[in-house]
């Protein structure tokens, strides 16, 4: 689990997209996990690596799959025993 923090207040929360690697990022997330991108009042999380992470994404204070106004917590899952990892880099624009 990990934290990403803004760096100060967006007016509203921004709609979180968590990209795994090898999918298709959505229209909001038009960039890269080497050039990542963000469209107005979006959070977009583009993995770049990971290692035996299952379940793996974005999720707020009641662990659903939102964000805060500063920032959002991210959350991986091994889906076998043992180390795992996923990694990558992120993009937010507030709205």
């Amino acid at each position: 689990m990990g934290e990403i923090s803004f760096g100060f207040r967006f007016a509203s929360a921004p709609t979180p997209h968590f990209i795994e690697l090898g999918t298709a990022p959505p229209p909001e997330c038009p960039g890269t996990s080497l050039d990542p991108e963000a469209l107005p009042g979006h959070l977009c999380v583009y993995e770049s690596n990971t290692l035996r992470a299952g379940t793996r994404g974005i999720n707020g204070p009641d662990g659903d799959d939102t964000t805060y106004r500063f920032g959002a917590r991210l959350f991986a899952y091994g889906s076998a025993e043992g180390f795992f990892w996923s990694q990558g880099t992120w993009a937010a624009t507030s709205p």
